[in-house]
């Protein structure tokens, strides 16, 4: 877990995103907490190793054809291989209960 979280009246802004690493998957979380109006706004960065989870980015692109192939080249090529797949997300509304939207995938937040 990393990042760096800057905190003025009860405001809390990301300065370095907000990341937690697990076997399954990284999430890095960019944006403010405002807990003074009971809101957040930010970005949800959720990146997955594809040979990881296959069917989840299958599901992703659209293409479970396209997933079958990448499970039999990863098996073919092993550990030479290395892929990726990233959704982002907005986080937005009250910090309790905020409304989580697909954004785009395949793309780090700027």
């Amino acid at each position: 877990m990393g990042g760096l979280l800057v905190a003025s009246d009860g405001v809390f802004d990301t300065r370095e995103p907000i990341s937690v690493s697990g076997p399954s998957s990284n999430l890095e979380l960019n944006g403010r907490l405002d807990l003074l109006q009971d809101r957040i706004d930010a970005k949800l960065l959720v990146t997955l190793p594809i040979s990881n989870n296959l069917p989840l980015a299958a599901l992703i692109v659209g293409a479970p054809a396209i997933g079958g192939a990448l499970f039999v080249v990863d098996k073919l090529l092993g550990d030479r291989v290395a892929r990726f797949a990233s959704v982002q997300y907005d986080v937005e509304g009250p910090w309790q209960s905020p409304k989580i939207t697909y954004d785009k995938p395949f793309e780090k937040p700027n």
